[in-house]
């Protein structure tokens, strides 16, 4: 148990064995236990006798001054005075046989009951034994009040001349004492405190009776805190005030004074040992307040204000003499102050109170100073000064929006200052531009995290910035193309999954692609990103020039999860032609006689819905080449009847033996360039017109693979023309002879390299071919809305088909409605004739 000079929450707890103070007085909820278990189990020598009040108050006096006064009681001191309490209050009771024990006597009490306990008595009839009972436990109940007044007027004398932390320290002494003594006398008056105390409060009959420790806290509040109060307050203040200056003061002495506040507060509507626990359930926020009238009129509303005049001059006087970042700092430490000061000795229902007073004086009292320090700050990206500040405006609730527009307005500036240094560089090299745009985020990223702790409304304001500066900057202004930056975060993604002497290892190769999906993730025109990229996968896989077929699939399974299964199919079907293809060829190997030419002959058989190519430019193979290429077509029909094959020359490739130089060469040509060179096989000169005719290619492109040949000297006209183009080859009579002083420090030389105007021809077609499947799918999306919806107004339709194409491309609205007069026209909807803006699907 608790000695005399404890504080605390700690008496509260209930103690299952008897112990002793210092001075000998036994705990009274030990003692209170133990009286209750062996009253029944051996009968009391006074329970059978009746007592008088004055009989029974010349015993428990004298007992109550010792409990009171500190001095020493034994247990048998204890003993005998619940005892006589307990014969007092049991007096009245007539029990039927001598012989039964107090245990019986005070069961058949308990269970007497008053037919109607509010009803008077009428004169001149006899009183019932519950009457006498509840008029017994007021005369001793009275007794115990005025024993208390006396006592207390006694206490207030010696305290009365003591003054600020002298009147703290004398107050907390005599607190705990009478706080100790009360516990004992408390324990005492069991048998009063849970028969008649409870009766008298359960039927209502007055509802200003206390258990006794109860009235013990009243009686001291009336006659000792009252008189005091004003005192008491002004010496707590004064102690926190020099804390808050720096000086150390004695927290357990704050401590004890605040909780004899809270315990002051305590109410008729409680039972218990410890007369704390409120009798009936209450709400969360009740409970939480219960008894806590003393403490919050008496100290904290003065606290509180206190606190707010405190910290209003310091913040005036520290900003007028010191830079804002160090008022952040200070502010910051404050209010750590505050709450470790709410832990050590403040009710806990005083955090929210004083914190939100803090936060008024510090922070949103100097919004406006604070606002154009951040912007200051956001300026330099000083990432640890911007800490602080959020770490301070985030405690503020929607203090923190009205940043949001200003990250987002310095990360466009700086993205949009980045992009605009080498704009035409950025324009035609990839991993330029990629490295551009990811350190942009980077250092954004680094913003956000570091300084604002990943919070959800900057990320936010960063993701839009991020989303403006990908598909509106410098570069797509130079170019004049918003499709541009589709197009080169493709091309960036060919140059990292293409086969090179400086390919990266499998994890930096996966680094690489999240990065590329970091910048994916923020372009809106994904369609277009779409079909460059399937041009290039398609080359790679047919070419055989992919770095990893892990890394390749890697990058679809990202697209798909991003976009969807729609938006990889045909991706994922170019990886399965390819496989089928190589099983495919090892059964025509094993099929097909090994007579029929003698060099290795690989066929890709390609789906015509899945790779992005056509057949294009007419060519007639050398026979060498021609004989194959027929073993494989008719072993191909009779293992697929029905199927068609289209031999895509301009995607073939050969190595081609060159033994008519003084080194043995291995060339690496296309098809045409191969059809061309074989010309020269049974002739060492021939004209343009005779080549033309032989292979049958078409102009101009006959003469762009041509003069391809004739640059890297391998063929060279007969009059040695230094510098070659293609108006020298217009003349079909100008010769072509082979060059047999041809040098190379390469054996393998590969001679198969794109044609520029080639490449444009492409770029062309795919633009083309990006629009009509752009106009194809709005029109399906709109069919599919129509078909849903029945019936749907103009600005609604237009609305829904942005929103489900947001994931594809942002289409412009001329666009969509383009395509609903092309679907009107095609009788999939039509016009409401009373309400043109209507539009009504046509099933």
């Amino acid at each position: 148990m608790a000695t005399s000079g404890s504080s605390g929450s700690g008496n509260n707890q209930r103690h299952h064995s008897p112990s002793h103070t210092p001075n000998g007085i036994p705990s009274p909820s030990a003692f209170s236990q133990r009286v209750d278990a062996s009253r029944l189990r051996q009968p009391h020598s006074m329970a059978n006798k009746k007592i008088t009040l004055d009989t029974m108050w010349r015993q428990v006096e004298p007992g109550l001054t010792s409990v009171f006064g500190l001095k020493k009681m034994d247990k048998k001191g204890y003993m005998e005075l619940y005892s006589v309490v307990y014969s007092y209050c049991t007096s009245i009771a007539t029990p039927t046989d001598a012989e039964n024990d107090a245990s019986a006597a005070a069961t058949a009490n308990l269970q007497t009951r008053p037919s109607n306990p509010t009803k008077k008595r009428a004169s001149g009839t006899s009183s019932s034994p519950s009457s006498q009972a509840a008029w017994i436990g007021m005369e001793l109940y009275k007794k115990l009040q005025d024993f208390l007044t006396g006592h207390l007027v006694t206490v207030l004398d010696e305290m009365k001349d003591y003054r600020g932390e002298d009147l703290l320290a004398n107050y907390s002494k005599q607190w705990n004492n009478f706080r100790f003594s009360s516990k004992v006398s408390h324990g005492m008056c069991m048998y009063l405190n849970r028969h008649w105390v409870k009766r008298e409060n359960d039927e209502g009959r007055n509802r200003e009776i206390y258990p006794v420790y109860g009235l013990c806290l009243v009686q001291w509040r009336e006659h000792i805190f009252t008189p005091l109060e004003n005192q008491l307050s002004r010496a707590v203040l004064d102690l926190i005030s020099r804390e808050r200056n720096g000086e150390t003061v004695n927290s357990q002495l704050l401590r004890t004074i605040i909780d004899s506040l809270v315990e002051l507060g305590v109410t008729p509507d409680i039972e218990g040992d410890d007369g704390l626990i409120p009798r009936s359930p209450k709400t969360e926020k009740e409970q939480r307040h219960i008894g806590l009238q003393v403490y919050k009129n008496s100290f904290e509303a003065h606290f509180l204000d206190e606190t707010v005049k405190y910290y209003s001059q310091e913040s005036h006087t520290f900003l007028a003499s010191n830079p804002v970042n160090e008022y952040i700092k200070k502010v910051l430490a404050r209010l750590a102050e505050e709450d470790i000061r709410c832990t050590k000795y403040l009710h806990e229902s005083t955090a929210a109170q004083l914190r939100q007073k803090m936060e008024d004086v510090l922070i949103i009292q100097q919004m406006e100073i604070l606002h154009a320090e951040f912007v200051n700050l956001l300026a330099e990206e000083k990432v640890e000064e911007l800490a602080s500040m959020y770490s301070l405006l985030c405690r503020v609730p929607n203090r923190i929006e009205d940043l949001y527009k200003l990250v987002e307005v310095h990360i466009r500036s700086h993205g949009a200052t980045a992009m605009a240094r080498n704009t035409d560089q950025l324009s035609n090299e990839p991993r330029s531009f990629v490295l551009a745009i990811l350190e942009v985020y980077d250092r954004s990223s680094k913003l956000i995290n570091g300084a604002f702790k990943g919070d959800h409304g900057f990320a936010t304001a960063m993701d839009k910035a991020f989303g403006h500066l990908v598909n509106n900057n410098a570069v797509t202004q130079f170019t004049r193309n918003s499709a541009k930056i589709s197009e080169l975060l493709a091309r960036y993604c060919d140059t990292v999954l293409k086969k090179s002497t400086k390919n990266p290892d499998e994890l930096e190769l996966e680094e690489s692609l999240n990065r590329v999906m970091i910048i994916f993730r923020y372009v809106e025109e994904k369609d277009v990103f779409q079909k460059f990229y399937s041009k290039m996968l398609a080359k790679r896989l047919v070419a055989g020039l992919s770095a990893s077929d892990d890394a390749e699939a890697t990058m679809i399974s990202k697209l798909k999860a991003v976009c969807g299964f729609e938006y990889t199919s045909k991706l994922q079907r170019m990886f399965q032609d390819i496989g089928l293809s190589r099983d495919l060829n090892d059964q025509f190997r094993t099929t097909s006689p090994t007579t029929v030419f003698d060099f290795e002959f690989i066929v890709q058989i390609l789906s015509t819905g899945a790779w992005p190519f056509s057949e294009r430019n007419n060519l007639t193979l050398p026979v060498t080449l021609e004989r194959p290429v027929n073993v494989f077509r008719d072993f191909y029909h009779n293992k697929y009847n029905g199927r068609k094959l289209t031999w895509l020359f301009n995607l073939s490739r050969c190595e081609l033996s060159a033994n008519c130089y003084k080194n043995k060469y291995i060339l690496q040509v296309s098809t045409y360039q191969a059809a061309i060179l074989m010309c020269f096989n049974t002739v060492d000169v021939r004209t343009v017109s005779q080549i033309r005719s032989e292979v049958e290619c078409e102009q101009p492109f006959f003469n762009q693979i041509l003069l391809s040949l004739l640059k890297v000297k391998v063929l060279v006209l007969q009059d040695e023309t230094e510098e070659v183009d293609e108006k020298d080859l217009e003349n079909g009579s100008v010769n072509v002879k082979l060059n047999f002083a041809f040098k190379s420090k390469k054996l393998r030389i590969n001679l198969n390299v794109p044609i520029r105007s080639e490449q444009k021809q492409e770029e062309d077609a795919t633009n083309r071919v990006i629009e009509e499947d752009r106009k194809l799918l709005i029109q399906a999306t709109i069919v599919r809305i129509m078909k849903m919806r029945k019936q749907l107004k103009h600005q609604q339709l237009v609305g829904e088909t942005m929103q489900l194409l947001a994931n594809r491309f942002k289409p412009g609205v001329a666009i969509i409605k383009k395509c609903i007069e092309i679907l009107i026209q095609k009788e999939y909807m039509k016009r409401d004739e009373e309400s043109k803006e209507l539009y009504i699907y046509v099933a």
